[in-house]
């Protein structure tokens, strides 16, 4: 978090906390990626902004992933899709599930 790479939210996180994070996003800053605050509707929840993040991103390769902590939370985080899959392995290690959000 201390580096702006995860987000940790709940499921009722609020749309402004989760574009908050995606304008300060270290990982989207990096891989130059496209954040079209209109396309996010304020309705929506967690998944449904993820999935318009995920077509923004389709192009360069990268989606939004998550994992569901003990307590309850998700941490979400851009990642490519190449990294996922070596992610997504390595967590498995540790028993913790790593996946694409549009998976969930």
């Amino acid at each position: 978090k201390k580096y702006k790479y995860i987000f940790e939210c709940d499921e009722d996180v609020e749309l402004s906390g989760f574009v908050q994070f995606l304008k300060e996003s270290a990982s989207i800053k990096a891989n130059d990626l496209p954040v079209k605050e209109n396309k996010f509707d304020e309705e929506n929840d967690l998944y449904e902004w993820c999935e318009v993040l995920d077509e923004m991103w389709a192009d360069a390769g990268c989606c939004m992933a998550i994992y569901e902590m003990e307590n309850g939370n998700a941490v979400v985080f851009p990642c490519s899709e190449e990294k996922l899959e070596e992610i997504s392995e390595l967590a498995k290690e540790i028993c913790i599930n790593v996946m694409a959000v549009a998976e969930y």
